[in-house]
């Protein structure tokens, strides 16, 4: 429980520095950053532990052409480095398309944000393990992603 808590205040934190909580960031936020989104790779862990940090969001467009948000629930290296995050796809008029409170993406799986799935029919990124430390979201097709 302990942990829960930590966890909850370390979000809390992380939204307020940045601006907007993730459920205040909505399509409109995303797309006034859109100049921001690259089809780069992501590092989330290397040789120090996690880079990419909990609680962090990501905005994204995916392969579909929606645009999105994510926040990082966790990183699990217990099991090869799962990766579960919340997830928002909207639709081009603000209706939200799909969402996930808890997707979760196996090392070495891909993710599919527009229907929620792992290894779903048009991938948006691959949760990659490059070796023992280093895990990174690498963008697929023409899905992007940026740090909010």
């Amino acid at each position: 429980m302990l942990t829960l808590l930590v966890g909850l205040v370390s979000c809390q934190k992380e939204e307020l520095r940045s601006g907007l909580s993730f459920e205040e960031i909505h399509l409109p936020d995303i797309q006034a950053r859109k100049g921001q989104l690259s089809d780069e790779n992501i590092l989330a862990t290397d040789s120090t532990g996690l880079v990419l940090e909990i609680c962090e969001i990501l905005l994204y467009r995916t392969n579909s052409g929606r645009y999105g948000k994510m926040k990082i629930l966790s990183i699990d290296p217990a099991d090869n480095y799962r990766l579960t995050v919340q997830a928002v796809t909207y639709q081009n008029d603000g209706t939200i398309f799909s969402e996930a409170e808890s997707l979760e993406i196996r090392g070495t799986y891909t993710g599919d944000l527009d229907s929620m799935l792992e290894s779903g029919p048009q991938n948006d990124f691959h949760w990659r393990r490059e070796n023992e430390t280093e895990t990174s979201l690498d963008p697929r097709g023409s899905a992007v992603f940026a740090h909010y």
